[in-house]
């Protein structure tokens, strides 16, 4: 009955130490404690958010100082995390009826609008989320977090996964399933998508433009 006994405390101690193990890789828990890579850094060494790479260094080379890359490659002490598309949010926005076959057609302002939309101020994991929390981008737009800890934007998704969550040395990437659209612009182009006025309102400064398509239109 003692050697019994001893087989089953062994046991228990062998499964607590597997779940221990899971927990540790748990995307709300998010490896390592100690990061030594920028949340830039994180994007780079990542080959499936490489789309997205892409696009950040366009802006960067359009807007130099200013670029959204120096956010969250530390280029002041202040944190910053990214909610970070992978290729294959990327891949599914080209397939929706009435975009262009390639991004780089698309205004740089709205680009640029649309990735300043994923940036937050703050070391914000996502296991750090919860019911109801409303974030505000660097775009100046906010973020909503639903029920489940899904993303509640201006896209037509209104429920984004967030996939998976790194720490970086001064924020945190969460990569999620799709490229998340500010309400402004969602509002505005997602029901004229396929028309005329969509071709054009993507291909112009949307600022500029939004008012003009929309008398036009009425």
């Amino acid at each position: 009955m003692k050697l019994g006994g001893l087989w089953v405390s062994i046991l228990a101690i062998a499964i607590a130490g597997i779940f221990q193990g899971c927990s540790d890789d748990d995307d709300d828990n998010p490896s390592p404690s100690n990061p030594t890579k920028t949340v830039w850094q994180l994007i780079q060494d990542d080959a499936n958010l490489d789309s997205l790479e892409k696009y950040l260094l366009l802006d960067s080379v359009r807007n130099g100082a200013s670029a959204l890359i120096n956010l969250i490659n530390g280029a002041d002490t202040a944190e910053y995390s990214m909610f970070a598309p992978d290729n294959d949010a990327f891949i599914n926005l080209l397939m929706v009826d009435g975009f262009p076959d390639r991004i780089e057609l698309i205004n740089p302002d709205i680009i640029r609008g649309v990735l300043a939309y994923h940036i937050i101020p703050g070391d914000v994991p996502k296991g750090d989320l919860s019911s109801g929390d409303v974030l505000t981008s660097v775009q100046g737009e906010s973020i909503g977090v639903n029920p489940d800890i899904t993303l509640l934007t201006g896209a037509i998704n209104q429920a984004i996964q967030i996939k998976r969550t790194s720490r970086g040395t001064n924020g945190s990437l969460n990569v999620v399933e799709s490229v998340m659209i500010p309400p402004s612009i969602g509002a505005t182009l997602t029901p004229i998508l396929g028309t005329i006025a969509g071709d054009v309102l993507l291909g112009a400064s949307f600022t500029t433009m939004a008012g003009i398509i929309y008398k036009a239109d009425s």
